[in-house]
Parts: C-alpha cells; sequence; structure tokens
C-alpha cells in the first residue's frame, strides 16, 4: 500500500489553492514568481505610459505582443495597437534604480500611471514631488492620480 508523502500533500493543497484563484490573481503570482520588471525611466519618455512600457517589453525584452497582453493583464488589440504607433519611433531607455513589477502594472482597475504612482508613494515611500519629478509630469497629475488609485481601491 502506497501512502502519499507530505511533500506531495503540500503539492496537492498549492494545485487546489491555485485553481481557486481568478484569472487576475494568477497571473499576479506569475508575475511575481518570474520578476518581470520595467526601469521607471521607460515612463518619462514622452509616450503614453502603456505605449511606452510595451515599446520597452517589445524592444529591450524581446517580447512579442501576445505575452505583453498576457503579462500585462490587458487586450491583444490594445497592445498591438500602442506598439503599432510607437514603433517607429526612436526612443533611449535609459536604466534606472527604482524597477516597477509588471504585477503591479497588470492590475486593470487602475491606469499604468495610478499604479505606478501609488508604488512609488507607497513601496519606495517618495513623496510625490520626487514622483512628479521622476516621471516627468506635474505634480497636479501625479496628485490625480494618487487620488484615483486610492478612490478606485475603496481606501478613500
Amino acid at each position: 500500500m502506497h501512502f502519499p508523502s507530505k511533500n506531495s500533500k503540500e503539492k496537492v493543497n498549492k494545485i487546489d489553492m491555485l485553481l481557486n484563484k481568478s484569472k487576475e490573481e494568477l497571473i499576479q503570482i506569475i508575475l511575481e514568481k518570474e520578476g518581470y520588471t520595467v526601469p521607471v525611466s521607460v515612463l518619462n519618455s514622452g509616450l503614453h505610459p502603456l505605449q511606452a512600457v510595451v515599446k520597452y517589453l517589445c524592444e529591450k525584452e524581446n517580447l512579442d505582443v501576445k505575452t505583453i497582453s498576457i503579462l500585462l493583464n490587458r487586450n491583444i488589440q490594445t497592445i498591438w495597437t500602442s506598439y503599432r504607433l510607437v514603433k517607429k519611433k526612436k526612443l533611449l531607455f535609459k536604466e534606472s534604480e527604482i524597477r516597477i513589477p509588471l504585477s503591479v502594472l497588470s492590475k486593470t482597475n487602475y491606469s499604468i500611471l495610478e499604479s505606478t504612482t501609488h508604488y512609488l508613494n507607497n513601496i519606495h515611500n517618495m513623496r510625490l514631488t520626487e514622483i512628479a519629478e521622476i516621471l516627468g509630469k506635474s505634480i497636479k497629475t501625479i496628485w490625480t492620480c494618487n487620488n484615483r488609485y486610492m478612490i478606485k481601491g475603496g481606501k478613500k
């Protein structure tokens, strides 16, 4: 007679736990395990934030549009259109010490800028004026993004 080991029971429990997760939760888990990140400087390129992230992932990380759509939890058509609009633009992506995990950017309830602002403010304890400077945005824009994140998240 064969009895399952303690280790195999743990694996079954983990699988059961994963099967009960939503698609968005599973994407978060995968992204956290894989560790995909984007330098914060990408968002200061003068492009729309989603376009900048997509261009970076296509050209610097060599990811295809379908993979990016899965990682960012966005419609493939949206990603394809974003890349098509910026494909011919020449950009130099600078590395920066601060990197934004794709798990932060894949939350579809929030815009890329809202998620980034909240992440920098709460995880890196940056003031909104510092965030505005790093992202090349006005303080009013950054305050609005942070405020919207808080309202959408039910924290206000």
